[in-house]
């Protein structure tokens, strides 16, 4: 553990400025920031620190589950500005016969040190550095009652998310919401207007109220397939609760990667149903692309990130690289469609047609160029919609998709270290099923491009996979008993 301190400057002046840290340093995995009282050290962190890593969703767990207590839960009744990092690489073995120096991982020490190091430094000449916390900042200050399970948590009113281990996203929770709430306002709208907007001046043509109905229907179907991701997530947990929890102490990822997947499993069980034999509603107001999919999809994602921006803003990052960059996807996927495609010169001229006008101009062409009317084929139609399709992919589904893994890759941090009983686990194997299905819906309209042969053989695969990790998990091995520790009975 790295030991709480305090700058002192030429006169006796000092900077009180705390930081603690908990669980082991294992692999070459950084310390995340868990939680912090003090919006100025968050922002110090963010802003000094090399290599920035956190999320705080893992504040507000933190903090609502009163998980452990720190230096930090002392000092900050002196009105001290902190930080909690900790080690959450392997955290598992913490307090456990593996929590040794000989295991310390002299790359994470290094990374932390780093870190405090260039964090010192910017605060020492930081000339804006703030007075104590006060009781109405924090009610604990000034209150020595020995109740330390009785302290309310620490807040920063912050919202952060480290971005690839290189800077952090950080603003009040009051703007974040602003934030949120402008681009849901702002995306839909465009969103729907680019969509319409191309079928209206295409040979896609088709009513508004068809397209409305599909959108509707897109809609609910994806947020039935979302509510029975949950689901799904958690008959998957309890499924592989029935082993020792320690088990997954030592496969993380397979458990992880086998509760996403049981998210994810619903959405293509309900578009193969939709088309089979299923309900007509499912198939009510179909279109001949995958549009109204995307809009369907796009707006069960904007429901979500309104919800999170209301009552869990530091959630709310999962969803809005996804609302933000889908309406850049569908303009691009409109302009190459009606505006620059159709201008491009076929390479599948029909040679009849152009023998034709060379005929009729007495061949007179020399040091002409002879201009044809833009003739497609079908395989030309082809290449043009898998060009639109692309662009639209790449910049409404992959870029944001890139965007999006740091603060999935920062979630897993705060699911591996919450393993230590059933009712965790369930609700943590809630979060991952959320994760999954979240994960899943940008790429759902893309099955409307499937075969439904090809589909089902989707289907089948994402399935038997499902059956392999779920007999993998119950027959893992692990040596239970080495990771023994507090909160488990051994």
């Amino acid at each position: 553990n790295t030991p709480s301190g305090r700058i002192y400057f030429p006169g006796g002046s000092q900077l009180h400025f705390v930081w603690s840290s908990a669980t082991r340093s294992s692999g070459i995995r950084q310390e995340w920031l868990v939680r912090s009282n003090s919006g100025y050290a968050t922002n110090a962190y963010a802003k000094f620190a090399p290599s920035p890593a956190g999320f705080s969703f893992g504040e507000w767990v933190f903090n609502n589950f009163n998980i452990g207590y720190t230096d930090l839960s002392v000092y900050r009744r002196l009105g001290y500005h902190g930080l909690d990092l900790a080690y959450v690489h392997d955290s598992y073995v913490y307090h456990t016969p593996d929590d040794n120096v000989d295991t310390a991982s002299a790359e994470g020490l290094q990374h932390e040190g780093s870190n405090l190091l260039s964090i010192i430094r910017g605060v020492a000449q930081d000339p804006n550095f703030p007075a104590p916390l006060t009781p109405e900042e924090d009610p604990t200050v000034g209150l020595w009652n020995n109740e330390i399970d009785t302290d309310p948590g620490m807040n920063s009113h912050s919202v952060y998310v480290g971005m690839f281990d290189s800077w952090m996203w950080i603003m009040s929770e009051t703007m974040t919401k602003v934030i949120f709430g402008l681009v849901v306002t702002l995306s839909v709208p465009v969103s729907g207007s680019l969509v319409w907007f191309l079928f209206s001046t295409t040979a896609l043509r088709t009513s508004a109220r068809r397209l409305v109905t599909g959108t509707a229907v897109d809609f609910g179907a994806t947020l039935l397939a979302l509510l029975l991701g949950i689901v799904a997530a958690l008959v998957s947990v309890s499924v592989v609760g029935l082993r020792d929890l320690r088990t997954w102490y030592d496969w993380q990822l397979l458990r992880l990667i086998f509760v996403a997947l049981a998210g994810a499993l619903p959405m293509l069980a309900i578009e193969l149903l939709r088309r089979g034999r299923g309900p007509a509603l499912l198939r009510a107001g179909d279109q001949q692309t995958d549009h109204s999919a995307v809009l369907g999809a796009h707006g069960v994602q904007a429901v979500l990130l309104l919800v999170c921006a209301k009552y869990l803003p530091h959630l709310g990052f999962c969803l809005f690289w996804n609302v933000l960059f889908l309406p850049l996807g569908l303009a691009a996927d409109v302009c190459l469609t009606v505006f620059v495609l159709p201008n491009v010169p076929s390479r599948l001229r029909r040679r009849p047609e152009a023998l034709e006008l060379l005929e009729a101009s007495g061949g007179e062409t020399e040091g002409e160029t002879l201009r044809l009317p833009f003739v497609a084929g079908k395989d030309e139609q082809r290449d043009q919609l898998f060009v639109a399709i692309s662009a639209r992919e790449l910049l409404g589904l992959f870029v944001p998709l890139v965007l999006t893994l740091p603060q999935i890759y920062n979630l897993l941090f705060v699911f591996t270290y919450m393993i230590d009983e059933m009712p965790a686990n369930l609700v943590v194997g809630g979060l991952i099923g959320i994760s999954g299905a979240v994960l899943a819906l940008p790429f759902l309209p893309a099955t409307r491009r499937l075969g439904a042969d090809h589909l089902g053989g989707v289907m089948l695969v994402f399935a038997l996979l499902w059956i392999v990790l779920a007999v993998t998990c119950l027959l893992v091995p692990t040596d239970t008993e080495h990771y023994c520790y507090f909160g488990l009975t051994c």
